[in-house]
Parts: C-alpha cells; sequence; structure tokens
C-alpha cells in the first residue's frame, strides 16, 4: 500500500503542478458531488422530473452516507495533504479520505440515474457521468489509488 499511496502523492503533486488555473473548475465540479447540490438537485428531481427516481435517489444517498463512515473506519487511508506536505490542500477534512464521499455520492447518484434512462439515452447519460467523474478523479481531494 506504500508505493500506491507514494505513487498516487507523485500523481497529485504533477497535477497541481500545471498551475492554479485548474483550482477554479476543481472547485466547481467538487461542488457538483457536494452534499449542498444534492440537496440542491434531489428537490429538483423529486418535484419536476419523477417522484419515484426522486425517492430512489435519496434513499440510495441516504444508505451510502450512512455506510461512508464505516468503510472510512475501516479502511483509514490518509488524505494526501496528511502525508505529504508537498500537496496543496485546497479543502480541509477531519475525517479520513477513503472512501471518497464526492465520488461515492457521484456515483449513488448517476449510477441510480442511468438505470432510470431508456437503453436509447444511457449511452449519453454514461457519457456525462465521465465527464462528471474525470474531474473528480483529478481533484486531488481524495484517494482512488488506496
Amino acid at each position: 500500500m506504500d508505493f500506491l499511496v507514494s505513487s498516487g502523492i507523485n500523481w497529485i503533486i504533477a497535477i497541481q503542478s500545471l498551475g492554479s488555473w485548474l483550482e477554479m473548475p476543481m472547485k466547481f465540479f467538487s461542488f457538483l458531488g457536494s452534499e449542498n447540490f444534492l440537496l440542491l438537485i434531489l428537490p429538483l428531481v423529486y418535484w419536476s422530473i419523477d417522484s419515484r427516481l426522486g425517492l430512489q435517489i435519496a434513499m440510495i444517498l441516504a444508505a451510502s452516507n450512512n455506510l461512508k463512515p464505516i468503510l472510512k473506519m475501516f479502511f483509514a487511508g490518509p488524505r494526501p495533504y496528511w502525508v505529504s506536505a508537498k500537496v496543496k490542500a485546497f479543502v480541509y477534512e477531519g475525517s479520513f479520505g477513503i472512501p471518497s464521499g464526492h465520488a461515492q455520492d457521484a456515483v449513488a447518484l448517476w449510477g441510480i440515474t442511468a438505470s432510470y434512462i431508456r437503453r436509447r439515452s444511457r449511452l449519453h447519460f454514461l457519457l456525462a457521468f465521465h465527464v462528471y467523474t474525470l474531474p473528480h478523479i483529478l481533484c486531488m481531494m481524495y484517494w482512488l489509488v488506496g
């Protein structure tokens, strides 16, 4: 695991060295995975799109958010800025880094929504899912490598 942590830190430092111009887009995409965004989108889905889908999203997010602290304590994975002073922290969190709350909520939200979409539209949703999650991978807030 030490190899994965050190290579992850090297990767994060390389991405951060590309310049501060990435900071605002990363904060925007990070907001799209935040609880504040989910609190905005959930009523919109429930009242404007489909109440059943809204309830399904709410239930999967509730289950995900109840499981998250248990998994964080089980894996006890450090955040990148805990391990290396060279990593710039854009947001400070007190909990462990694995699993990523943003990534876990994004998979829950987009996964249940993709299953809702008809087969002919799933390709569009998969594309949107990847456009959404790629910046989270690059966001340097959480570990995908362990």
